[in-house]
């Protein structure tokens, strides 16, 4: 069943948002972590380029599942929602 609502396919930027944040939120603590508690600045950074790559994978599944022709938007749109989302999270704990 496709959830479609004119210019988004919901179910897609779902499916992106789900490996979004299975992929990066662990590698954004970790940076997090090592950087808070005063570990290697290089462990910091390949953490944070983890989360990066994360948010990109789910970016990537999203604009390939799509299936309304507009797979840049979708990608934009799961990228930024869930980094945006994971950060008011972190920023609400901490």
């Amino acid at each position: 069943m496709l959830s479609r609502s004119g210019r988004w396919d919901f179910d897609a930027i779902k499916a992106g948002a789900g490996v979004s944040l299975v992929f990066a939120v662990p590698f954004a603590i970790a940076a997090r972590w090592a950087a808070d508690s005063r570990h290697d600045d290089t462990l910091a950074l390949w953490f944070s380029l983890g989360a990066l790559i994360g948010f990109l994978l789910g970016a990537g599944c999203a604009a390939w599942v799509q299936n309304i022709g507009l797979p840049l938007s979708h990608g934009l749109v799961t990228a930024i929602g869930t980094y945006v989302g994971a950060q008011a999270v972190f920023i609400t704990i901490k």
